[in-house]
């Protein structure tokens, strides 16, 4: 499952997009961010060199110089990036040639602050904007960078490159993820226990522990998101996410949806029946926003599905932002 998200960070961009701009970023075989001055994320280890002109945006673990300029990260403690590599280049080379993702512009396999790496570069044409999707680690933990910026801006590209170059992981501090978390909810009388989070990705399953190798995993993955233009911007990042769910492999059927208005929030709601791999299963996905924040639900279960997933959906209406 952590290989899933580890992806899921990567391919979170589309690539598309022809110009006559030099797109080879020349980066090296080895790179060591040998900087001083650091800030740290919070509630991570991570840190990072900010330029002047940008600010820290807490809850989304991103550094942004503008809505269209922005660098942000995650932290996937106790996965085994060494393994994952293979997984993330063979998923993310099958999107290609399937079609599901264009041709990026650029790729490198390098060795970053001794650890492997992988960094893929390519472009929006829809938003017309690039975007950089920088993923490293080693056998205790993986760390997944992207950023976006404007199309065809050579200079705001390479000070991107030169600052998410500057990051840095601290295996010798903990993580506060109590200062990522915008939401709160309830799994008494549930069978849901708390498992951990990456980065701003709060896991609840049936076992108290992510196991990387279970792929049918009953889970509920609620995910922090930035504040909502409306009921319009959930209800398109609603949609997006089942496309998502369908380049990923899951077959969907059955789908009902509607729009949820309550006194403290505005929502999107999302119900199917699907099969992934050849074994079927139930997905209930919310996604709901105010004025501070929003936040998307995801419960999917393979086995006992209506037992569980009657257990997804009571959890769910104990959801409340913070």
């Amino acid at each position: 499952m952590k290989k899933k998200l580890i992806l899921l960070f990567i391919s979170l961009f589309l690539f598309s997009c022809e110009s006559q701009i030099d797109r080879d970023l020349k980066i090296d075989n080895e790179i060591d961010s040998k900087t001083e001055n650091n800030q740290k994320f919070t509630g991570t280890r991570i840190s990072i060199q900010k330029p002047n002109d940008y600010e820290f945006v807490d809850k989304l673990l991103r550094i942004q110089k503008n809505a269209a300029t922005y660098i942000q990260v995650a932290e996937i403690p106790n996965s085994n990036f060494n393994d994952s590599k293979s997984k993330i280049k063979k998923n993310y080379e099958d999107a290609i040639l399937s079609g599901n993702l264009p041709k990026e512009f650029y790729k490198k396999e390098f060795k970053f602050n001794g650890n492997d790496a992988i960094l893929y570069y390519g472009a929006d044409k829809k938003n017309k904007s690039e975007q950089i999707a920088f993923s490293f680690g080693d056998n205790e933990f993986a760390v997944s960078v992207y950023a976006v910026f404007p199309e065809n801006d050579i200079k705001t590209r390479e000070e991107i490159l030169k600052t998410i170059f500057t990051i840095k992981l601290n295996k010798e501090q903990k993580t506060e993820s109590q200062n990522i978390q915008n939401f709160t909810l309830d799994i008494n009388k549930t069978e849901f226990v708390y498992a951990g989070n990456m980065s701003q990705i709060f896991v609840y399953n049936l076992n108290g522990k992510i196991d990387p190798n279970n792929v049918f995993e009953n889970q509920i993955l609620v995910s922090v998101l930035p504040k909502a233009n409306g009921i319009e911007t959930l209800k398109n990042y609603s949609l997006d996410m089942i496309q998502r769910h369908k380049k990923s492999g899951i077959e969907i059927s059955n789908m009902t949806e509607k729009e949820i208005f309550d006194k403290n929030y505005f929502g999107y709601e999302i119900y199917f029946e699907g099969n992934y791999k050849g074994k079927s299963n139930k997905v209930y996905q919310l996604v709901i926003g105010n004025e501070n924040g929003s936040v998307n639900y995801c419960g999917i279960v393979y086995d006992r599905k209506d037992e569980l997933m009657k257990q997804v959906k009571l959890i769910s209406k104990t959801l409340k932002l913070k």
